[in-house]
C-alpha cells in the first residue's frame, strides 16, 4: 500500500516539475485546503508542495498559499527531515554563490584565458 502510494506521489512531481506551474483552478483548491489546516499542517503541506517543484517552489508556493517563504522553507524541513540549509538548496530560486567563491571563478577564468 504504501509502495504503491510513493510511486504514485513520484509520478505526480515528476509531472508537476515538468509544468513548474498549476492550472489556476488548482491554485485556488491548494489555497482553500491550506485554509482549513491548523499552522502545523499549513507548514508542512507547504513544504511537501514546494519540494515537489524543485528549484523556485518555495516562492511559487508562498505565492499560492499566501504565506511566507520561511514557513514554506521550515515545513520542507520538517517533512523531508534535511536541514534548512540543504531545503533551500533544493527549493530556492538559484543556488546563492558567496564572494569568495565568485572571485575564485573570475581567477580561475583569467588563469585560462592567459
Amino acid at each position: 500500500m504504501i509502495e504503491v502510494r510513493l510511486s504514485f506521489i513520484k509520478k505526480q512531481m515528476r509531472e508537476v516539475r515538468q509544468k513548474q506551474r498549476y492550472r489556476p483552478e488548482i491554485e485556488k483548491q491548494m489555497k482553500k485546503f491550506y485554509e482549513s489546516l491548523n499552522e502545523k499542517d499549513r507548514r508542512r503541506y507547504a513544504g511537501l508542495e514546494a519540494l515537489k517543484m524543485g528549484h523556485g517552489g518555495r516562492s511559487y508556493i508562498a505565492k499560492v498559499l499566501g504565506c511566507s517563504r520561511n514557513t514554506v522553507r521550515q515545513g520542507a524541513s520538517e517533512v523531508s527531515d534535511l536541514s534548512q540549509k540543504e531545503v533551500e538548496g533544493q527549493i530556492d530560486q538559484k543556488p546563492k554563490k558567496n564572494k569568495q567563491s565568485k572571485k575564485k571563478e573570475a581567477d580561475t577564468d583569467k588563469r585560462r584565458r592567459s
